[in-house]
C-alpha cells in the first residue's frame, strides 16, 4: 500500500484555487450584435457578468447565483474523463506523470483539452515529481525476469493506486468547478438510485481494471518466456503506448475516448478467458513456491483441492478454476462465480482418483464412466502421501521425460 499512500499525500498537497478559469456563459444575440459593434469581446467578463445580471432580478446578483451559471459552461465533459483512461490502464503513474507535465509545460501551440486545463489539479510540479518517482521506482523491477514476481505484485497496487488518484482529482477538479445540473441527474434503477458523477466513476474504475487486467496477463506471459530481453522490451512498448495515447489525449479528448472505447472492448471480449489463465498461472507458479517459506501452507488439512480442467467440460471451460470437496455424499466440484450462486456439479459415488506427478504441475485423474483430467499446483508436492490418503488416490509418476516440451505441453 505504500504507493497509494504516496499518491494521496501527493495529491494533498496540491493547492486547490477557488479563483480557476471559467469559461464565459453565452450571452443573447442582441447583446453580440452591440458588442460587435461597439469593438467589445463578446466573451469578456464584463460583457457576461452585465448579461447575467439583466437575464435576472436584482436581488439574485449574488456571487452564488453567478458562480453557479458559470459552472454550467466549466464542468469537464464526460470525453475528457474517459480518453486518458487507456493510458492510464497501462502504466497508472507513468500516464499521471505524462498528464501533470502536458499540464504544466504544454507548449502554446497545444490545445489545452480536457484535464490539460490551465485550472486543472494536475498542474502542479509536486504531483508530477512524486509520480516520475513512482515510475522509474515501479518499472525497474519490471525489466528483470529475477525481479518480475515482485513487479507483479506491485503492479497490483499500482492499478489500484492509479484509480484512487484519478477519483481523488476528479473530485478536486469538480468541488472547484461547481456541480452541473448534468452530473446531479438521477438515474432510477428499480429500488436504487444514482447519479450521473457516480455512474461515470464507475465506468472509470471497471474501464481501468479491465484493460490492466489484460495488460497484466501479456506480462505473466512474457515472464515464463524464456527470453532475457523481453520483459524490457514489453515495458519500453508499453511505455511508448502510453505516452502515444497521452499525446492523441492532449489534442483531441474525443478521439482519444474512441481509441479507449476499442481498446476496452477488445479487453473486454477477452477477460474472462484471461482471468482464468492468470489464475491458472498463479496457482501453478506461485503455490510452488509459497510452501518454502511457509511450510504449514503445503499441509492438506481439509478434505478439498483447487483443480483446473485440462479441456471443456461438463459446462466448465478449460482451465476454470474448480474446488473439489468431500460433502457427505461424496465428491463435489463447485466453481465460484461473481454475483451469482456457485455452480456445483456432484462426481458419482464409484468415481475413482488417480494422481500423475509431472515436472511443472501434477495432474488428477478423474475415473466415472469417462476419465477427466485435471491440473493442480505442486503446493502439496512435500506431502503428496497425505493428500492421496485424503482422497483416496493412487499416486503414478509423469512417463514424459524432463524437457522444455513436457513443461510447454502443461502449460498449454
Amino acid at each position: 500500500m505504500g504507493p497509494c499512500l504516496i499518491a494521496l499525500i501527493a495529491i494533498a498537497f496540491i493547492p486547490t484555487s477557488p479563483n480557476s478559469t471559467q469559461l464565459p456563459s453565452v450571452a443573447s444575440q442582441a447583446d453580440l450584435r452591440l458588442c460587435t459593434a461597439s469593438g467589445t469581446s463578446p466573451l469578456s467578463a464584463e460583457v457576461i457578468e452585465q448579461s447575467l445580471k439583466d437575464s435576472m432580478p436584482a436581488e439574485q446578483w449574488s456571487a452564488e447565483n453567478l458562480a453557479a451559471a458559470n459552472a454550467l459552461i466549466t464542468t469537464l465533459a464526460p470525453t475528457d474523463w474517459l480518453g486518458p483512461l487507456a493510458p492510464l490502464a497501462l502504466s497508472p503513474f507513468f500516464g499521471i506523470t505524462c498528464l501533470s507535465g502536458l499540464a504544466i509545460w504544454s507548449p502554446d501551440w497545444m490545445p489545452g483539452n480536457g484535464l490539460l486545463t490551465q485550472s486543472t489539479p494536475l498542474k502542479n510540479s509536486t504531483l508530477f515529481w512524486v509520480f516520475a518517482i513512482l515510475t522509474v521506482v515501479t518499472s525497474l523491477p519490471k525489466l528483470s525476469k529475477v525481479s518480475k514476481p515482485v513487479a507483479a505484485v506491485v503492479d497490483h497496487v499500482e492499478a489500484y493506486a492509479g484509480i484512487i488518484t484519478l477519483l481523488v482529482i476528479r473530485y478536486m477538479a469538480t468541488s472547484s468547478q461547481g456541480s452541473s445540473p448534468v452530473e446531479d441527474s438521477v438515474l432510477q434503477a428499480g429500488m436504487l438510485s444514482f447519479s450521473l458523477d457516480a455512474i461515470l466513476c464507475i465506468v472509470m474504475i471497471i474501464n481501468v481494471i479491465v484493460i490492466n487486467s489484460v495488460k497484466f496477463f501479456f506480462e505473466f506471459l512474457i515472464w515464463i518466456t524464456p527470453i532475457p530481453l523481453l520483459d524490457a522490451c514489453f515495458e519500453v512498448a508499453n511505455k511508448t503506448a502510453c505516452a502515444a495515447l497521452i499525446s492523441i489525449y492532449a489534442f483531441s479528448p474525443m478521439l482519444a475516448t474512441v481509441f479507449n472505447l476499442i481498446l476496452f472492448l477488445g479487453c473486454l471480449v477477452v477477460l474472462r478467458w484471461v482471468n482464468r489463465r492468470v489464475k491458472y498461472f498463479r496457482h501453478m507458479i506461485f503455490d510452488s513456491i509459497w510452501p518454502m517459506l511457509n511450510q504449514r501452507y503445503g499441509d492438506p488439512r481439509h478434505d478439498q483441492l483447487t483443480v483446473f480442467p485440462s479441456a471443456a467440460w461438463n459446462g466448465f471451460p478449460t482451465r476454470t478454476c474448480l474446488t473439489l470437496y468431500r460433502k457427505q455424499d461424496g465428491w463435489v466440484l463447485r466453481q465460484s462465480r461473481w454475483f451469482r450462486p456457485p455452480l456445483e456439479f456432484q462426481l458419482p459415488s464409484d468415481a475413482r482418483f488417480r494422481i500423475e506427478q509431472g515436472w511443472m504441475v501434477n495432474v488428477l485423474e478423474i475415473v466415472t464412466h469417462e476419465r477427466i483430467k485435471m491440473s493442480f499446483s505442486r503446493r502439496y508436492q512435500r506431502r503428496l502421501d497425505a493428500l492421496a490418503q485424503r482422497m483416496g488416490a493412487d499416486i503414478g509418476l509423469s512417463s514424459e521425460p524432463c524437457s522444455p516440451i513436457a513443461a510447454k505441453a502443461e502449460f498449454s
